[in-house]
């Protein structure tokens, strides 16, 4: 649900389901959801996820045993 709302730019439904719903930006469908709105160019994504402290943009995910964040991941998709 969380991801659904980002996607379609809904971010007081975002922040609802974050704040009073417990949902966790730390899941997506491939990757934390700040990695895969990164690698769609989703910068209003990002830019709701950074400044409301939903993500920090320093974790690394361990794909393919390679140590990726949101910004690698960005360039590697461009």
């Amino acid at each position: 649900a969380l991801w659904c709302a980002c996607d379609r730019g809904h971010y007081g439904v975002a922040r609802t389901l974050i704040e009073r719903g417990n949902a966790s930006a730390d899941r997506g469908p491939k990757y934390p959801l700040l990695i895969e709105a990164a690698t769609l160019g989703r910068l209003d994504t990002v830019r709701f996820l950074v400044e409301n402290g939903y993500a920090d943009i320093n974790p690394t995910n361990n794909a393919n045993d390679y140590k990726l964040n949101c910004l690698i991941m960005a360039v590697l998709h461009q």
